[in-house]
């Protein structure tokens, strides 16, 4: 587990993104061997962040394209995401 929170960033690694990109390799050998991916946070943001860094750590191993393997990924129930949009309430007199 790698829970990252952008309010106590971690060897200066502020998002969940950075995180991923700087173990890169940890990473891969993780889903290489089968590893399950959870993503919980916000939706409009974090989300497709955390998507591009996956599709770019693929990239890097293999140079292949990202975008089918992650789909294949979310198929197999092992890169799974829970979020949530931000919505903004407007104060009201």
């Amino acid at each position: 587990m790698r829970p990252t929170f952008s309010l106590e960033p971690e060897n200066g690694h502020l998002y969940v993104q950075h995180r991923i990109a700087a173990e890169a390799e940890e990473v891969w050998a993780l889903l290489e061997r089968g590893a399950k991916v959870y993503v919980c946070g916000d939706g409009a943001r974090m989300a497709p962040g955390v998507r591009a860094a996956f599709r770019d750590v693929f990239h890097r191993f293999t140079c292949g394209d990202g975008d089918a393997w992650l789909q294949q990924l979310m198929v197999e129930g092992r890169y799974v995401e829970d979020v949530h949009a931000a919505t903004l309430v407007a104060d009201t007199p």
